[in-house]
């Protein structure tokens, strides 16, 4: 399993010199977009809801389920790094 979760972690990249596949770890900037980046846009969402509420129904819409579906994307996601995070330890 941990092999996997570092596999995970890992960004794929060719070099085109000798035509091998290296992998190196992801910055922590990649490690936080991958936890928090749902909920990022989530708020925006929320933020864009807020500010345009009753000018185009549409966009409202549109707004509200960005709302609700980045952030129950966002609430597993870091539901899910906080079981990853315990069973590493």
């Amino acid at each position: 399993m941990n092999n996997i979760a570092a596999d995970a972690i890992c960004i794929i990249n060719f070099n085109v010199e000798d035509g091998r596949i290296a992998r190196k770890r992801s910055t922590k900037l990649g490690k936080w977009r991958a936890k928090y980046g749902t909920i990022v846009i989530a708020l925006s969402c929320f933020g864009s809801l807020v500010i345009s509420w009753g000018i185009n129904w549409i966009l409202t819409g549109i707004l509200v389920l960005g709302v609700l579906i980045c952030g129950t994307i966002g609430i597993f996601d870091i539901k899910r790094s906080i079981v990853e995070e315990n069973n590493q330890v």
